[in-house]
């Protein structure tokens, strides 16, 4: 088969952090008609790339230590050449991205054009190894109560969080820097969505920079392995409109990683107010009694100081 000639133009491409840090090994990525392009860049300030004419390109951009960068673009001959300017958002504590990983309705499934960009979040958390995040699961559920945690739409949450995790982990990224957890439509991006491309928006991954410390010591949210795969295949009845009412559920639990850095109070603990794993709150008791034992009080300790010391406590 011959392919057909594709035109370029040169565009003026510039790289900024914005953090105003140096970027370090950024790369572009071009892809188009079904295929791709790399380049390596080495003054990313101020470079002329070649962009393919008529053609939907998506340029995906990488760098060290921060987000993947996305930008999508139709050139036309009769138009001047653009400048285009790509500030990168520096994968600081705390600092989310919204990724524009898409689904099919009901399930875990990736909609064919996400793979470009796991296969970008990918290639940036291994460039960027000192960097741990959460994966933060959501569903599209418009109008509605918070879904019950123990329901099949949360679960749903949870799996599309963790196909994320499993892909990252087969592209060599450290299984201990990730953290997969899921929200329901707690947090939809449009809470009142009434069209097709709202809907899809709203059935999202997010990427949240959290301390390593938090990503090694939680535990992803659970789904036994029946629920993960029926999420992969069969899926739930369409999750955009239309749905009995869920029971609400009390939502007064504290986020973990602002959690764990707040002080040890045993009735918190045991009153379930904090969102931990049953194996992390008997640790956390098992040191607390420790330090009693031995006349310290472990409401002077945070929580993550008190794993930390069990932790180092139990390689003894």
């Amino acid at each position: 088969m011959v392919r057909r000639k594709i035109q370029f133009i040169n565009v003026d491409v510039q790289l900024l952090s914005d953090a105003g840090d140096t970027l370090l090994n950024p790369q572009i990525k071009l892809y188009y008609d079904g295929l791709e392009n790399t380049i390596d860049i080495s003054s990313p300030r101020n470079m002329m790339v070649p962009i393919p004419l008529n053609e939907k390109v998506e340029m995906h951009f990488t760098a060290k230590n921060h987000f993947p960068m996305i930008k999508r673009l139709l050139l036309r001959p009769d138009k001047e050449a653009t400048q285009i300017r790509i500030p990168f958002k520096k994968m600081s504590l705390d600092s989310t991205m919204v990724t524009k990983l898409q689904f099919e309705a009901g399930k875990s499934v990736f909609l064919s054009g996400s793979y470009n960009e796991l296969y970008s979040l990918a290639y940036s958390l291994n460039r960027s190894d000192s960097v741990c995040v959460e994966l933060s699961g959501h569903i599209n559920r418009p109008n509605e109560k918070p879904v019950d945690v123990l329901s099949d739409y949360h679960k749903l949450s949870i799996a599309r969080s963790r196909v994320v995790f499993e892909y990252l982990v087969n592209e060599s990224i450290n299984k201990d820097r990730l953290l997969a957890r899921g929200f329901g439509n707690r947090h939809m991006v449009y809470p009142k969505a009434k069209t097709k491309e709202q809907y899809v928006k709203n059935r999202r991954v997010e990427v949240k920079v959290i301390s390593c410390d938090t990503a090694s010591i939680l535990v992803n949210d659970y789904i036994d392995d029946d629920d993960y795969e029926r999420f992969k295949t069969v899926g739930l009845l369409d999750d955009d409109i239309n749905f009995e009412k869920m029971i609400n559920l009390s939502f007064s639990k504290l986020d973990p990683d602002k959690a764990l850095k707040m002080k040890f109070n045993v009735e918190d603990l045991k009153n379930d107010k904090i969102q931990l794993s049953d194996k992390i709150k008997a640790d956390l008791m098992k040191q607390a009694k420790f330090l009693k034992e031995n006349g310290d009080d472990a409401n002077k300790h945070s929580y993550m100081e008190l794993l930390k010391q069990y932790k180092e406590r139990a390689k003894k």
